[in-house]
């Protein structure tokens, strides 16, 4: 930890180190103070910082202000309350794995893995003659494989398999929201270097966690500095992504376009499949209800929505205006906001889709294996290859495959010249679990944008009812995230730390919106709608950026692929692992089903 002493050491010591330009004149003099002037300010305001709320959450905020003042990024916060776990886990248990067991678990799961080697095939230790006749697809990894391999099953496949690690991160972090446009899903517009200004701005015109947490507004893009400072074997491959990055988004206004066609165009197919998986698996795959609820809540984001609007209505999407009335009649309370309108093609994932894909793709006569991908054995000049997998109880595994997806979030893969496939930063967002307590004959939007970048989910598919301190009431589970904090691929132990601005307005704008009392101290918040929450946890959200800002699949040899750099749409993305197997993709849906509202 980096401590005030340390600091005041450090500021002392440059603050003298420059008072030796004063040698040089003037010029010395005010590089002196101003270097000084600038110190003294961040150290004082940022040791000023505070919340006044008196909640779990709360009090962790402010342990976590006085132990990472400098940086800023926030350990995960996971709640003590041995009532609100026993009363999750008992209710969701199919949403039990979404909450860790505890902190050291959590930041150890998000830890950087063993990069896996791609190694000549002559340097397989077993046998090769298998590949000759094998036909099996490999599928391994995260969302993209596990969907990549539940179409091949249900286009009828048997010889298909599926394999992952018990490291699922994507589960703790997400909030399964699946929101099938261009808009959303298309890459930022934003260039590093613009990036690099707001960030130079935002420092001299730092907001206060008071200030965020009476308001809910807040910086949602910030830079991880001290991560970068103590990373910097990072350096490198973030300087590459960034000019790579910089230099396509200098590419004009037909480029930006023709970028945002293609998500479009490939975001109605991910929607149908999405759709046909889900008759098929008979409605496991997705939560009932459709539709996301946005909310601007000032004059800025009003702005936002009509340019979402218009952007829409070019991909043939409704983004349809909603009435307070219409929304107090539908959910039963006064939900806050000065402007309302619904994405009708919005869906959300159901919490346990990794269980219910893993047994239907069984079901169907693929396999399915928990193990850790440690090398892959291929010729560049043929296709498929031998991957060797780690067991949980320590058993290697070989297993020949014709066709291979790789899709491993922030796993390294080094090439057999001993270079990294690709380079890669991460953009850390905030994310939460919380139980939600309403009354009776009251209820929750199924996924929504309450202002900004937050994103909040329904992740229960029935409220449970209970006795709550007296009061009959139903209780929900949701999900929460937003906000990106730049920061190294690898941050080793603190890979689960957060921007504590990002998670305090983050859960101060869920409790603004739905009018629960105590948002952080703000008793003012309390509109009489009788909602309470007890937040889980609030961690980060880590999401693999590369040099396109996207989902991006790379070619290994002709039988194996790798989606690397997901961005952030590893979800809503996932069906683009079929663009790998074009015959597939127009197979599955030869007479596409239409869309279940």
């Amino acid at each position: 930890m980096f401590t005030f002493s340390q600091f005041s050491k450090l500021t002392a010591a440059a603050a003298t180190k420059f008072s030796n330009l004063s040698r040089l004149g003037k010029v010395g003099v005010v590089t002196a103070a101003a270097t000084t002037g600038i110190a003294t300010n961040f150290v004082v305001h940022q040791k000023r910082q505070t919340v006044k709320g008196t909640d779990e959450f709360a009090e962790h905020t402010r342990e976590q202000l006085k132990k990472h003042w400098v940086s800023g990024m926030h350990e995960p916060f996971i709640t003590k309350d041995k009532k609100a776990i026993e009363l999750f886990r008992q209710n969701f248990p199919e949403l039990s794995h979404l909450l860790p067991n505890n902190v050291e678990e959590f930041q150890n799961s998000l830890a950087e893995k063993t990069p896996v080697q791609i190694r000549p095939i002559e340097e397989c230790p077993v046998s090769t003659a298998e590949l000759e006749k094998t036909n099996t697809i490999l599928s391994v990894g995260g969302p993209p494989a596990l969907i990549l391999a539940a179409a091949e099953a249900m286009d009828g496949n048997q010889d298909v398999i599926y394999a992952c690690n018990n490291n699922w991160q994507i589960a703790y972090g997400s909030a399964f929201h699946v929101e099938e446009d261009g808009d959303a899903e298309a890459p930022t517009g934003l260039k590093p270097r613009d990036f690099i200004m707001d960030q130079i701005r935002l420092f001299f015109k730092r907001k206060s966690y008071e200030e965020i947490e009476k308001t809910g507004l807040y910086p949602w893009r910030t830079l991880d500095v001290i991560g970068f400072l103590k990373h910097p074997e990072e350096w490198l491959s973030a300087l590459s992504v960034a000019i790579k990055f910089e230099k396509k988004k200098s590419m004009g206004p037909e480029f930006r376009k023709a970028e945002v066609d293609k998500v479009s165009e490939q975001c109605v197919f991910n929607e149908q499949l999405f759709n046909k998986l889900n008759e098929e698996m008979g409605g496991k795959l997705l939560l009932s209800g459709r539709g996301g609820l946005v909310i601007a809540r000032n004059e800025q984001e009003i702005a936002d929505l009509e340019a979402q609007k218009k952007n829409l209505e070019k991909e043939g999407r409704t983004f349809s205006d909603v009435s307070p009335d219409d929304l107090m009649k539908k959910y039963g309370f006064a939900i806050k906001g000065q402007a309302f309108k619904v994405k009708d093609h919005d869906a959300v994932l159901a919490g346990n889709y990794k269980k219910s894909l893993s047994k239907y793709i069984q079901e169907k006569g693929g396999k399915v294996f928990e193990g850790t991908l440690e090398t892959i054995y291929t010729n560049p000049k043929k296709e498929g290859g031998i991957a060797k997998f780690r067991t949980p109880n320590g058993d290697v595994k070989y297993i020949p495959f014709k066709r291979g997806l790789l899709s491993l979030g922030n796993q390294a893969i080094i090439a057999s010249n001993g270079k990294s496939l690709f380079n890669r930063i991460q953009a850390t967002g905030s994310s939460g679990r919380a139980l939600v307590f309403t009354p009776k004959n009251t209820t929750l939007p199924r996924v929504g944008v309450y202002g900004g970048t937050n994103h909040v989910t329904l992740l229960s598919e029935k409220p449970v009812p209970v006795n709550r301190n007296g009061k009959e009431m139903d209780v929900h589970v949701l999900g929460f995230t937003a906000g990106a904090a730049v920061t190294p691929a690898n941050r080793g132990k603190g890979a689960g730390n957060h921007d504590g601005t990002i998670s305090v307005g983050l859960v101060s704008s869920v409790k603004d919106t739905l009018g629960i009392k105590d948002r952080l101290g703000a008793e003012a918040n309390d509109r009489g709608n009788g909602i309470e929450m007890e937040i889980l946890a609030v961690k980060g959200c880590n999401r693999v950026i590369g040099e396109n800002g996207q989902t991006t699949y790379i070619k290994i040899n002709n039988g194996l692929t790798a989606q690397v750099t997901p961005g952030g749409g590893g979800i809503t993305r996932a069906p683009d692992a079929l663009n790998t197997d074009p015959n597939l993709k127009s197979r599955v849906l030869k007479k596409p089903r239409p869309s279940v509202r």
